[in-house]
């Protein structure tokens, strides 16, 4: 990256301005992102919790804008993402139902593997 010779470079700036909160880890199932909730920062230092497409309310509730009664601290919106991510639903299945079919998913993964790994081995043997 190029800049006015001589001049000093600034210097950058890291903060944390999103955190993801899920019951679904991101390596559990090839859709986990879906059922993450989002605490991002907005204006005048207050915090929102988003899934996407709504904000969270104080009664755990989605709004379909940041209304005011959505704005906290950043300590209340993580914990409240916290205490929203276990009922998070997603086309009619719950993150219960979700986690069980990631063991499945895992399973089916480990079973395709193994499989792979047979089928090398006989096109070795040739």
């Amino acid at each position: 990256m190029s800049g006015l010779p001589g001049a000093e470079q600034p210097t950058a700036v890291v903060r944390p301005s999103r955190y993801t909160v899920t019951c679904v880890p991101p390596d559990a199932a090839p859709d986990a992102h879906v059922w993450a909730l989002h605490v991002e920062e907005k204006r005048d230092g207050n915090w929102v919790v988003t899934d996407g497409f709504g904000y969270l309310g104080p009664d755990l509730v989605f709004e379909d804008r940041p209304y005011p009664q959505c704005l906290f601290a950043v300590d209340t919106a993580l914990a409240l993402a916290k205490e929203a991510a276990p009922l998070v639903v997603i086309n009619g299945r719950t993150v219960t139902q979700a986690l069980e079919l990631t063991v499945a998913w895992r399973e089916q993964k480990a079973a395709d593997a193994r499989a792979r790994e047979q089928l090398a081995g006989e096109g070795g043997a040739q």
